[in-house]
């Protein structure tokens, strides 16, 4: 009996190790956002670090 629980139990961290290491190894995160305000106005608060929160 423990030793079909011993095997069961190899076999699901096999089966989860295969899985893990089929898995893309790199990801992205893209994000953006559009403000409605002309070029001249944005590049004032984006120039100066201390002014990015305003």
């Amino acid at each position: 009996m423990i030793k079909r629980l011993l095997v069961i139990l190899i076999a699901a961290i096999l089966a989860f190790a295969a899985y893990v290491a089929l898995q893309p190894g790199h990801y992205s995160v893209d994000r953006s956002t559009s403000i409605a305000a002309p070029p001249e106005a944005v590049f004032t608060h984006v120039n100066k670090f201390k002014k990015w929160d305003d």
